[in-house]
């Protein structure tokens, strides 16, 4: 289960690169679902569903979806609130198997810090326009998927400071 799909770029380049696993893209835009559309009619894959409407940040979408093996998330906690955000990591350990994985991928705060100008910058203009959004904190989001039955398995610096933390669900 891929949330929040946006453009459809990630999963199918996800989808090229583990073919053994069939994806199920997800976006809460209607306009992005016709996109994920087109990126998965242009690509080689036959691994990809068709994509559904789906609110990742809303209450309940687990019991509709699943049991699934992998959630990956790539780019949206630092566009939505600390509550919503609480409210998707509770949402996908609801939804994964015991000893599922959850990949989540973007920018985060180190230890409550930003670590760079860049960060601070967009950190800034993201909260300027929505001030309950933001950089979440890498420890309190770790903390919070702790709570809800994941153990942090590797936290992987990536390009452009951002991060990607996998999770396990404990079985």
């Amino acid at each position: 289960l891929e949330l929040a799909s946006g453009t459809g770029q990630h999963i199918v380049t996800l989808a090229k690169a583990i073919p053994n696993i069939q994806w199920q893209p997800t976006e809460v835009d209607h306009g992005r679902i016709a996109s994920i559309q087109a990126y998965i009619d242009g690509a080689d894959c036959n691994n990809i569903n068709k994509p559904i409407f789906l609110d990742a940040a809303q209450s309940g979408w687990s019991s509709t979806l699943g049991p699934m093996n992998l959630v990956s998330l790539s780019n949206l906690l630092h566009l939505i609130s600390e509550q919503e955000a609480e409210t998707l990591i509770a949402e996908t350990a609801a939804t994964l198997l015991p000893g599922g994985r959850f990949f989540l991928y973007g920018p985060f705060k180190r230890s409550g810090k930003l670590i760079s100008q860049g960060d601070n910058d967009f950190d800034t203009s993201i909260r300027a326009s929505a001030p309950d959004t933001g950089y979440k904190d890498d420890q309190l989001v770790i903390s919070q998927a702790t709570n809800c039955g994941f153990a942090l398995e590797q936290a992987i610096e990536m390009p452009a400071n951002n991060l990607a933390l996998v999770f396990g669900k404990v079985e």
